[in-house]
């Protein structure tokens, strides 16, 4: 009988009160009053659809666990590096801040001055015009030249000099041309030059001069020709005189003199260098380029004051002033060596010889 057979029937309700109280036999199981369910087919169908259902939920509840584990993963990894980008943000900056930089300038000062147009560059360091200055304070020359030709002055213009009592001049001079230093020994002429000091103590140098005499003094030993000379006071090494005496070349101190042993005659012209080394001790003399005589002194020369003066000088004055012509008077702040020295004279001696001088 089909379900809708069913529906049909006119189903009355039992009244079972009428029926006799009987016993159900043993046998017979009695029908339960508990309700039963009774799976049916379609029941089945629909149970599949519900655990799909299921089983999709937890894969997307377990999903999102993993994605909220991630996300916490993230945000943790972010906030350690921004606290460690901060520690080290503020490590640079306190470092940059700590950092000081001092800068100290020491003034340059040299002890004495620089003179004669020096320039301080360091501390007690002069550096000086190479071609005229020497000496920790540019205080030596290096080169002083007379050329006398119309002039006192001095090459360089630092040692001019003055005519004293009018000396002149004679053409030509030693090489036959120009001119030289004309002194005449009866009218007390010379020439002193104290616009500048020339210190000459405790140093080498060399003094070289062309000397045409017109008479030479040879009788008394107080009675000189003066080439050149720087008086102080007449003690020991306190007076240089560059002089002619006794017919002689002649390099003194005072009390401390070198003279030369070749005689030295009237109307010639002669090459002479006076050379002193300071760090030897020792004194030259040279005539025409060859070494006429030297000595050890007692003592280096000392003068620290006193003009300059040509033609004359303070020992024995006023019977030492030169009589006739000088010319081309260099000094140089060293002692210069023979080769030098004859170079110096017989180069000149070549030229004086082709324009038919009066050189010897």
């Amino acid at each position: 009988m089909t379900l809708q057979q069913l529906e049909g029937l006119d189903v009355k309700p039992l009244n079972i009160g009428n029926v006799p109280n009987k016993k159900w036999p043993s046998n017979i199981p009695q029908k339960s009053t508990t309700p039963q369910i009774i799976h049916t087919d379609t029941d089945k169908i629909e149970e599949v659809p519900r655990r799909r259902r299921s089983c999709f939920f937890w894969i997307i509840l377990i999903g999102l666990i993993l994605i909220g584990i991630l996300v916490a993963v993230i945000v943790v990894v972010m906030i350690v590096t921004k606290l460690m980008i901060t520690t080290t943000a503020t490590i640079t900056i306190t470092t940059t801040t700590a950092t000081t930089i001092t800068t100290t300038t020491t003034p340059i000062i040299c002890t004495p001055s620089c003179i004669n147009g020096g320039n301080c560059t360091a501390t007690n360091t002069c550096v000086c015009n190479a071609l005229v200055w020497t000496g920790s304070y540019c205080q030596t020359p290096v080169h002083i030249f007379w050329s006398f030709d119309s002039t006192l002055q001095d090459l360089y213009n630092n040692f001019n000099g003055i005519g004293i009592n009018t000396p002149g001049y004679s053409s030509p001079g030693y090489n036959g041309a120009g001119a030289c230093l004309w002194l005449n020994q009866s009218l007390s002429q010379s020439v002193t030059i104290n616009t500048t000091f020339l210190n000459m103590a405790y140093t080498s140098f060399t003094l070289e001069v062309w000397a045409y005499a017109n008479s030479l003094h040879n009788n008394n030993p107080y009675t000189d020709n003066a080439v050149f000379g720087q008086f102080q006071q007449n003690i020991q090494d306190h007076s240089l005189h560059i002089i002619i005496r006794n017919q002689r070349i002649y390099l003194g101190f005072f009390s401390d003199d070198l003279q030369g042993n070749q005689v030295l005659y009237p109307n010639q012209w002669y090459h002479m260098a006076y050379i002193y080394d300071y760090s030897t001790s020792t004194q030259y003399v040279y005539v025409n380029g060859y070494l006429d005589n030297s000595r050890n002194l007692s003592g280096p020369y000392q003068g620290t004051s006193g003009a300059m003066t040509i033609g004359t000088n303070g020992v024995n004055a006023p019977n030492n002033y030169f009589d006739g012509c000088l010319d081309s008077i260099a000094y140089f702040g060293r002692s210069k060596n023979a080769s030098e020295v004859l170079y110096d004279a017989t180069v000149v001696a070549y030229l004086c010889f082709d324009n038919s001088s009066l050189l010897d």
